[in-house]
């Protein structure tokens, strides 16, 4: 999504769903399902998980109600800096606050975390200010202050987390399995509902348990997985990668190979521009179905041309000898 032509067909895509429910939208943080079910990852060879503009990703995952209560909080903001008489203050804040705008037309600083405690600061200090011009009668200091802690509390939270599961994953890149997982553990524990921390963690229980043999560890990454999939819908990460290890259980081409299968084939129908998803079902038809492997193989060949690992499974299929 780097280039001119690949940022102007995400904001049609945006613009598009918007037209869908331009009042309340798809909900927040519900773009990056919405892109991947769309042609465009095929189309540009990219993924992306933001519009690349903020303004047009806030009207259509909070509709125009959420769009219009950030512009309109930032034109608040900027009324009160521009009120000021001491014109450091004026223009530091009146600068401030247009570069996080201009900036949002082109790129995704109100989905940063770090940038929008920034942001908030910015619009304390300006409501600050409007309050040192004018006498009415505002919200009480200790009410404003435990607002402002609970709001940076939030805002930190995903921050923290991430630090939390990199460190772990540090640890975990020493050998020490045992001394990352408390730490991949807390970052679930702080960020529930991200679905993205029960992913990391559910790899790191799978690739365990298959290196020692442990079945308890297998089974404690799948639920993981579970977890982290009804916690968010629209990424097929913990979906896919707990078919991967169900496959990776499978020895035989069974009654379990078989549902394996079905439940692959409505994963890749529900994503079917996903590279790494259907990559993962040719890799599984390999497997246990290699007839119709190469159909298959055929089919994505065409479909992500630029792709090295899918034209190497490709060739894989189309030399797989099928047994009478």
């Amino acid at each position: 999504a780097g280039d001119t032509a690949g940022r102007l067909d995400i904001y049609k895509l945006a613009w598009s769903r918007i037209g869908e429910r331009p009042f309340l939208g798809f909900g927040y943080l519900s773009f990056e399902g919405q892109y991947l079910r769309s042609e465009l990852p095929i189309l540009s060879g990219h993924y992306t998980e933001y519009v690349h503009n903020d303004f047009l990703q806030l009207w259509m995952e909070l509709g125009v109600f959420g769009v219009g209560l950030t512009v309109l909080v930032m034109g608040l903001a900027a009324f009160a800096a521009w009120r000021q008489s001491e014109p450091l203050r004026w223009g530091l804040s009146i600068g401030a606050l247009s570069l996080i705008a201009t900036n949002a037309i082109v790129d995704f600083p109100l989905y940063i975390p770090s940038i929008v405690i920034l942001f908030g600061w910015i619009l304390g200090r300006c409501d600050t200010m409007s309050r040192a011009t004018t006498n009415t009668r505002r919200i009480p200091d200790w009410v404003r202050r435990w607002l402002l802690i609970l709001g940076l509390g939030v805002l930190a939270q995903p921050v923290v987390a991430q630090l939390v599961s990199d460190h772990g994953r540090r640890v975990l890149a020493t050998g020490d399995f045992y001394g990352a997982e408390p730490w991949l553990e807390t970052a679930i524990k702080l960020a529930p509902y991200s679905g993205y921390h029960h992913w990391v963690l559910g790899v790191v229980w799978a690739q365990h348990g298959r290196t020692m043999g442990d079945d308890a560890a297998i089974e404690r990454a799948l639920a993981l997985f579970r977890l982290g999939q009804s916690k968010v819908s629209n990424d097929p990460r913990n979906a896919l990668f707990a078919l991967m290890t169900r496959r990776d259980q499978l020895v035989t081409s069974d009654a379990a190979s078989k549902l394996l299968l079905s439940d692959f084939e409505k994963l890749r129908q529900r994503w079917p521009n996903h590279e790494l998803t259907q990559l993962e079902y040719l890799r599984t038809l390999l497997l246990f179905d290699p007839e119709n492997a190469r159909a298959v193989s055929a089919m994505l060949r065409q479909r992500f041309p630029v792709s090295e690992s899918i034209r190497r499974l490709y060739e894989q299929a189309q030399s797989t000898k099928i047994s009478s």
